[in-house]
């Protein structure tokens, strides 16, 4: 997971549509024509976003402190991609795989005041 994203992030970060917003509207205007009323600064911001979580995703997932931050984002932005591209497959597969390889159950739910038999 770490390196597909890391190599997606690098691959994004080679194509200027990613930094100007080009890429996320081209993406999600194919799929709907409601999304051309989309503030240019906001699809800048998604797109950079993009960029940089991919390409950080490797270097923060293995730090404690920033791995709930980071799967947070990748949710966050898969679930995105679900309801702006109709992608619910792939999304709810990712969002599936990341919480399954870096997830863990005390970041959903602290149960450590609990004690077990």
């Amino acid at each position: 997971m770490a390196i597909a994203y890391f190599f997606s992030g690098i691959a994004k970060g080679l194509d200027i549509g990613w930094w100007n917003g080009n890429s996320v509207w081209k993406a999600i205007a194919s799929v709907d024509n409601s999304y051309y009323s989309f503030y240019p600064l906001i699809l800048t911001i998604v797109g950079i976003g993009t960029v940089l979580l991919e390409f950080s995703y490797p270097f923060l997932v293995y730090n404690k402190k920033t791995r709930k931050y980071v799967i947070a984002g990748v949710i966050l932005m898969h679930a995105s991609i679900a309801v702006m591209m109709q992608l619910y497959a792939f999304s709810a597969l990712m969002i599936v795989w990341n919480v399954a390889a870096y997830g863990n159950i005390t970041m959903i739910n602290k149960t450590s005041d609990v004690e077990t038999a």
